[in-house]
């Protein structure tokens, strides 16, 4: 009996878009407070300060700051969903795509939270 190796020489294939933001839709969370949440961990800010600000315990700002981290570009993947203060579904619709500029306002959930400016 012999066995086989794997071939460890295949690439994974990519993850679309859609499918790494699906990673992270939660109905305890919103696009808003994610990226609030990104942009002052970006100002340095302590999880203690930002947990009062978005009214969260201070253990889940931290446990959704590192889930948040292991998405490549997740701002971006956030920006094009549109900020909103909506929580998330728990899943995105099967033909749901992300509009590739976050400035079309056409294809995007409507947001009338503003983008922090940098």
């Amino acid at each position: 009996m012999t066995l086989e190796s794997p071939d460890l020489t295949a690439a994974p294939e990519a993850l679309t878009d859609e499918a790494r933001f699906s990673q992270i839709l939660s109905p305890y969370w919103s696009s808003a407070e994610d990226y609030h949440l990104l942009a002052a961990r970006a100002q340095g800010k302590a999880y203690t300060i930002i947990a009062g600000e978005i009214e969260r315990p201070k253990i889940a700002v931290k446990c959704r700051h590192q889930r948040l981290r292991a998405i490549d570009d997740i701002e971006d993947l956030l920006l094009r969903y549109g900020l909103s203060d909506d929580r998330y579904c728990l899943s995105l619709p099967e033909d749901y795509r992300l509009p590739s500029d976050p400035l079309d306002t056409e294809s995007r959930r409507y947001s009338h939270v503003r983008r922090p400016s940098h």
